[in-house]
């Protein structure tokens, strides 16, 4: 998988993002951040495992996306949002 070596966990990473983003907390499995810009914000994550399921809560609505073939995931936000992010176990 991208971002892994045999025998190493996929760990998620931030690819892009189109604002800039501050991090509350940052721990395994879990993320809690926040974006502010005049528009709409892009969140790109990579480095998960194919189809792994993320647990996303944008301004306390709940939803559940899968990454692609790739291990990335897009997230279309909000200009302003809290988000928290759950990522599923290997």
């Amino acid at each position: 998988t991208l971002g892994a070596r045999a025998g190493q966990v996929p760990a998620p990473r931030l690819e892009s993002s189109s604002s800039e983003i501050t991090f509350r907390t940052r721990e395994a499995g879990r993320w809690t951040l926040a974006v502010a810009d005049l528009r709409p914000v892009e969140l790109v994550l990579a480095g998960l495992r194919p189809a792994a399921t993320v647990r996303a809560t944008i301004n306390g609505v709940s939803s559940e996306s899968a990454a692609d073939a790739a291990g990335r995931l897009r997230l279309a936000l909000p200009a302003r949002a809290e988000i928290g992010l759950e990522f599923s176990a290997p």
